[in-house]
């Protein structure tokens, strides 16, 4: 009996490095799922924060030296992703030959919030020289830029950091949103699977 158990969890084992690791958490502007799966991160991010801007996510602990992907919707509600570089606190700079091109792809992942944005999935490479690559700087704003990606953006409402333990088997679940204590930008510890961004 005992090798019928291992020969199943052999399997279940090799299921879940199919379907590869991901990790997802919500704060009071955006949900934000990410899958690594075949040396590609996939991004899905869900808006909950109405009036929607933009949200920028950057590749990296800080702003300075950071590769950045920003998303916006256009007046018709189509997504409108922007490939930009940090080079401080300032607006990024727009990147024309990025190292790892995004890729805009139809989300397959569930909608976790019932507002009134659904999820935008993008894909990237992953970093290989990056040691970290869960670790993400985040930024939201209030004002929508115009429908192109070169567009000027205003500056961000909110920012912060957040650490994407992406080390864990995709199980499907659903994230929580969480709201910071006090105003303030915070990590609280909560269970495993949630995380506030």
């Amino acid at each position: 009996m005992l090798p019928l158990y291992l020969l199943l969890w052999f399997q279940r084992l090799a299921m879940v490095r199919a379907a590869g690791t991901e990790d997802s958490g919500c704060n009071l502007f955006f949900c934000l799922n990410v899958t690594v799966s075949n040396d590609i991160m996939t991004f899905d991010v869900t808006p909950v924060f109405e009036p929607f801007g933009w949200v920028g996510l950057g590749f990296g602990g800080r702003m300075l030296d950071t590769h950045m992907v920003v998303l916006w919707y256009d007046r018709d509600g189509s997504p409108i992703l922007s490939q930009r570089y940090g080079v401080g606190h300032v607006e990024p700079v727009i990147e024309t030959n990025p190292q790892r091109p995004v890729k805009l792809i139809q989300s397959v992942s569930p909608v976790w919030h019932k507002g009134n944005f659904s999820a935008t999935t993008f894909q990237i490479p992953v970093n290989k020289t990056d040691p970290m690559p869960g670790r993400i700087i985040w930024a939201y704003s209030l004002r929508q830029p115009d429908s192109d990606p070169n567009a000027d953006l205003t500056g961000h409402y909110v920012a912060g950091t957040v650490n994407m333990r992406i080390n864990k088997p995709v199980l499907g679940q659903t994230p929580t949103i969480v709201a910071p204590e006090h105003g303030h930008n915070t990590f609280d510890v909560l269970p495993r699977a949630q995380k506030l961004i």
